[in-house]
Formats: C-alpha cells, structure tokens, sequence
C-alpha cells in the first residue's frame, strides 16, 4: 500500500476502533445490568470487534483500489489548494535537505510528506 492509501485508510481504521469501543462498553454494561455473572472480556472484545465489522461492511465493500487512488488525489488536490505556496515550497526544500542525495529529486511539493505538514503548518484562513 502506498503513503496515500495510508492516510486515506486511517479515518476508516480510526471510525472501526472507536465503533467497537462503544459496543464492548455497551455490551459490558448490558451484561452487569442483567444480573448474570460478567461475560469474560475475550468475550466482550470479540462480539464487539464482530459487530463493528457487520455495521462498517457497508464502507468496506465499496471501497476498492480504485476508489483509494481517487480519494488520495481528491485529498492530495484539497491540500494544495488549502495550503500557501511559500509553505510547501519552504518545507519542499526542508525535505530535500533531509533525504539522501540519491532522492532529493523526486521531492515535489506535491508530495503528501510536504503537503500535510505544510496544511498544518499554514495559518487558518476562514474565506469559504
């Protein structure tokens, strides 16, 4: 997988932990609300990990490596047009500094290496 696939990845991998946190919670209290003895938490954590697995298939299936190269472009595209130019240029230089001579080259500042932190780095402007 690449850098991009990566990051585009992550909100799904972040959405999956937090959905089955809830349920173990949930499912934890439900069992002490019943009055029978507490489910061990092998228990809890597996039809929490298996519920949160039926109600994200949806995302899941729809997805493909396609779609995941489209979507880090759409990513890549909403970052450039959010992001200064003197700030990717100035952390574009920055990475070239960085790297080995061998890939000073192939740094752009296009890259979702100088991208991202040049977004974060960027002062928030408000216009809509």
């Amino acid at each position: 997988m690449s850098g991009v696939q990566l990051v585009v990845l992550l909100p799904l991998v972040l959405l999956a932990i937090a959905c089955a946190l809830k349920f173990s919670v949930v499912l934890s209290l439900l069992g002490r609300a019943i009055g029978g003895a507490a489910l061990p938490s092998s228990v809890v954590a597996g039809l929490a990990l298996l519920l949160a697995a039926f109600v994200l298939s949806p995302v899941v299936k729809d997805g493909d490596a396609a779609t995941l190269a489209n979507c880090g472009e759409a990513v890549r595209a909403y970052l450039e047009q959010h992001t200064p130019v003197a700030e990717r240029q100035a952390l574009a230089s920055l990475q070239k500094e960085l790297r080995v001579p061998a890939e000073r080259a192939a740094v752009t500042d296009r890259d979702l290496t100088v991208l991202l932190p040049a977004y974060d780095l960027a002062p928030v402007s408000w216009t809509v």
